[in-house]
């Protein structure tokens, strides 16, 4: 995780860091959602801060946002993402694998790359920027698996449901 900064530099973010940010901050989030078996169902990314906030940064109307495949995969990892989804299927094709090239009812994900404004609007918490306001964030990455349940994959909180959870905590001072 960096933020990238106006005068073309970066600062590396790292679990339990401290980084002060500006208004021209962009956030940039390197990682890894995979299935190995190729039936990965969808991912989420929020950021958890404050009393109970909860930051949706894959909503694509955050300001500066884009999801596109990592051009630095970690080696551990499969290769950067060619369907960079969130979702195998959404009724938005710039979110859905299967409109991204996916062939059905493969996908396997692979490594990504988030980039969102950094400094948001206090007045209007989690809408439209990462950080609203210095406090210490949570960022949850969560990775779900299609099963199947009886002859058709099961994409929602189901009984069947398989996930993956990664998360790291960092304060941010505005």
């Amino acid at each position: 995780m960096q933020i990238l900064h106006n005068d073309g530099t970066t600062t590396n973010l790292g679990a339990c860091g401290q980084l002060p940010i500006n208004d021209t901050d962009m956030l940039q989030i390197d990682f890894v959602a995979n299935d190995p078996d190729k039936f990965l169902a969808y991912y989420t990314m929020e950021l958890h801060y404050g009393n109970s906030v909860v930051c949706n940064l894959l909503d694509k109307s955050l300001p500066g946002w884009s999801l596109t495949s990592s051009p630095i995969p970690p080696p551990w990892a499969p290769p950067a993402g060619l369907q960079v989804g969130p979702f195998y299927g959404s009724a938005d094709p710039t979110l859905s694998a299967l409109n991204q090239g996916a062939i059905s009812p493969f996908w396997q994900g692979g490594a990504m790359r988030l980039v969102v404004k950094a400094k948001g609007d206090p007045i209007n918490v989690c809408q439209g920027r990462a950080f609203p306001y210095t406090c210490c964030y949570l960022l949850q990455l969560i990775a779900h698996k299609r099963t199947i349940a009886g002859s058709t994959y099961a994409c929602d909180h189901s009984f069947w449901n398989q996930y993956n959870v990664s998360e790291t905590s960092f304060t941010i001072t505005v």
